[in-house]
C-alpha cells in the first residue's frame, strides 16, 4: 500500500521499512529484557503499548490516506480532460 505511490522508489522504500522495523524492535527487545524481572508484566505492558500505537498510526494514515485522495483524483481527471 505504501509503495504504490512512488514505483520508482518501492525498493528503497521496502528495505527502508525493513531495517526500522528491525531497528525498533531490537530497541525495544532490550528495553524489555532489561526490566524483566520475574514477571512477564512489562512484556505485557510493552506489547499492549506498541499495538495501540500500530493502530493509532492506521487510522491516523487512513484519515491523511482519504484527506488527499480527492485531491489526487482531481488532479487525475483534470489532465485527461
Amino acid at each position: 500500500m505504501t509503495m504504490e505511490h512512488f514505483p520508482k522508489i518501492a525498493a528503497t522504500n521496502s528495505s527502508l521499512f525493513g531495517f526500522l522495523q528491525m531497528g525498533l524492535s531490537a530497541v525495544i527487545t532490550g528495553a524489555v529484557g532489561s526490566v524483566l524481572i520475574s514477571s512477564p508484566l512489562p512484556m505485557i505492558i510493552t506489547m499492549a503499548v506498541t499495538q495501540l500505537l500500530a493502530l493509532l498510526l492506521i487510522v491516523y494514515g487512513k484519515a491523511q490516506h482519504r484527506k488527499y485522495q480527492p485531491l489526487r483524483n482531481a488532479i487525475t481527471e483534470n489532465s485527461t480532460a
